[in-house]
């Protein structure tokens, strides 16, 4: 027997990958500013966390279209993560090639590793900081909204 899965389970998934992404800078390096690119990216996965166990709670309010409808919503905040993913494996993996002395690798400080990871400057590094400020509030836009959607049910009892 096939067991059917849950509405919110995508949603635990992207939150999952955000909390892994968390220990992963914490692993990369300290200092401000890495620090505070975790702790955006842990405060976005905490929240989807709330949001999943909420959906997964009150599945029987949410249709079998929820994933497909909601999906692209919270894409941003997997995107996002998957990116910081990529850049810690690519600084991680990188090694000095003897043989071409003109290729760069990897800064000293942990932030601009990561930025070069992304292959970002200084300036679209700070860009993505802040994108990842408004994945939070997505996270939040998508708690606020699955809330709306239990209490109006709720209240239709």
């Amino acid at each position: 027997m096939a067991q059917t899965r849950c509405p919110g389970s995508f949603i635990l998934e992207i939150a999952d990958t955000g909390l892994a992404v968390t220990t992963l800078l914490s692993r990369f390096g300290s200092g401000y500013r890495l620090k505070n690119l975790a702790n955006s990216i842990s405060l976005s996965a905490t929240l989807l966390i709330e949001v999943g166990r909420d959906v997964n709670k009150n599945e029987a309010f949410f249709k079998d279209n929820f994933q497909a409808k909601f999906e692209g919503a919270l894409a941003k905040c997997k995107k996002e993560y998957e990116q910081v993913v990529a850049a810690v494996e690519k600084v991680n993996s990188w090694e000095k090639d003897e043989t071409d002395e003109t290729k760069e690798g990897p800064p000293k400080k942990p932030w601009k590793k990561l930025a070069w990871g992304l292959g970002m400057t200084n300036s679209e590094f700070s860009d993505f900081e802040d994108e990842l400020d408004e994945s939070y509030k997505i996270a939040m836009m998508a708690q606020v909204i699955v809330q709306l959607v239990i209490l109006q049910v709720n209240a239709n009892k």
